[in-house]
């Protein structure tokens, strides 16, 4: 409120470019982007030489998947700014998003060279090496992190997405803790946690704990099934807080007292007792990697939904069997550049023949618009697809789905339906890095990069597999 006051002033005084930052971080921080964008430019346009200003709108810009932006304002950043470790950390991520990965690995070197204490350089290098396939010196360097910042989160949380991917999930999922700890380096990481204390596990004697999403859509979808665990193994009334989009098909998942979606965090978290985060409840019940398979409590589809899209896929289909396809995902992940494909390494597939494909692609206005269309006929599902309950209709009446590691994924293996997922080389922890199956979604298949950036092979593969049969063409009932 301060801030705006003072900017209501109008003044063109250079002094108040740290007003327009300061207000610029807050409106960052609530999810008002473009008010932040405008901030951080007026704060530019009266300070041009101010490498903060340059570095925070840097930042934002990549929040924002602008990531060639992105690399302009924060080159800036770290000319104006002789010895700010930081800008170039920040650099490097927007390199590593834009797939230049050797600028990447640079950036992240020079910001340790220059503070030696920067641990989130320090793991957003490892991070890419990492993925890059590096994966002896990238545990080695994360030991060694950990042994000179034993509290430093970030560590912990990428420590614990190797541990998980090695098949040792108990000790992975208590290494993630770390960006809730209160004694780690950095404060937690969570929206709500200026308002509750965290869950530590203790009984909350039939108190409120609030449950909310604390990442991305497919991990929602992944960790909602223990909920109604957490409702059989404390004394709790239990509220979950998910987006709106949601709603509709969640719902009616047991153990919840109360869903709320909309409001500030202090607003959604009125009455209750301590909070916790989704991707936490693993940790937080002590579930060893035998509970991860538990199964999905079975997700109701509306029946009139159903039956709309069944009528629009069996009037626009021209063969028996219907196969859906999503190639990329938020180009704002962290990981996009590894995990979404190329739309024209898809064109081997055009030549797949008694297949109606039916794509779920949303457009993106950050990618380029030949990124939004299959090389090859498709129904497109896409604009239809207003919420969770809605894409669930459309996934039950296909025969197959193809799609990289997306939300969507996650939907269709909640829902049981036949799905086949494309993996990077070394993908989320989640998918482990072998095998063709994962215990989590027992109707899918994991088809695996051979190397990093692959994914011809992949695709190669599919098609083969589409063309001779593989078992997939043998119809079955998709209930409602």
């Amino acid at each position: 409120m301060l801030f705006r006051q003072a900017l209501a002033l109008k003044s063109t005084s250079p002094e108040l470019a740290d007003i327009h930052v300061n207000n610029g971080r807050a409106a960052m921080q609530l999810g008002r982007y473009d008010e932040a964008g405008r901030s951080f430019r007026s704060a530019i346009s009266l300070r041009p030489e101010w490498a903060d200003a340059r570095r925070h709108y840097g930042r934002l810009l990549t929040e924002l998947g602008r990531y060639g932006e992105a690399r302009t304002e924060l080159s800036r950043a770290v000319a104006l700014g002789d010895g700010d470790s930081d800008a170039r950390a920040l650099l490097g991520v927007a390199h590593a998003r834009s797939g230049d990965f050797d600028g990447a690995i640079t950036a992240y070197r020079e910001a340790m060279h220059l503070n030696p204490n920067n641990t989130r350089a320090l793991a957003y290098l490892v991070g890419l090496l990492w993925r890059l396939d590096h994966k002896a010196e990238a545990l080695a360097l994360y030991q060694l992190g950990l042994r000179d910042h034993p509290r430093a989160p970030m560590l912990h949380l990428g420590l614990g997405d190797i541990l998980i991917a090695s098949g040792q999930t108990e000790r992975g999922w208590q290494e993630h803790q770390w960006v809730y700890h209160p004694d780690a380096d950095a404060p937690p990481v969570t929206a709500f946690g200026e308002v509750l204390p965290q869950w530590d596990g203790t009984d909350p004697q039939g108190r409120t704990l609030l449950v909310y999403a604390d990442q991305g859509a497919g991990d929602a979808i992944q960790f909602l099934r223990f909920v109604p665990l957490l409702a059989q193994r404390v004394h709790a009334r239990i509220v979950v807080w998910l987006p709106a989009a949601f709603r509709n098909l969640f719902e009616t998942l047991p153990g919840v007292a109360e869903w709320r979606s909309s409001g500030a965090f202090r607003e959604a978290s009125t009455g209750c007792w301590a909070i916790t985060p989704l991707g936490g409840l693993p940790a937080r019940l002590g579930l060893t990697s035998a509970d991860s398979t538990a199964m999905y409590p079975e997700l109701v589809v509306p029946a009139t939904r159903y039956a709309d899209w069944n009528a629009w896929i069996d009037t626009k289909r021209d063969s028996a069997f219907a196969v859906g396809f999503v190639w990329h995902g938020n180009i704002r992940h962290g990981g996009d550049v590894f995990r979404s494909i190329p739309v024209a390494q898809l064109a081997p597939l055009a030549d797949v023949k008694g297949v109606t494909w039916v794509s779920l692609q949303k457009a993106d206005a950050r990618r380029p618009r030949t990124e939004a269309k299959l090389p090859f006929t498709a129904l497109d599902a896409a604009p239809g697809l207003v919420d969770w309950a809605e894409t669930a209709a459309v996934l039950r009446n296909l025969d197959l789905l193809i799609t990289v590691d997306t939300g969507v994924a996650h939907l269709a293996g909640a829902l049981g339906v036949r799905t086949w997922l494309l993996l990077a080389r070394i993908p989320d922890s989640r998918w482990m890095l072998e095998g063709a199956s994962t215990p989590w979604y027992p109707s899918m298949r994991l088809f695996r990069q051979p190397a990093v950036g692959d994914w011809g092979a992949v695709i190669e593969r599919v098609r083969n597999e589409l063309r001779g049969g593989s078992g997939w063409r043998r119809r079955k009932c998709r209930p409602v």
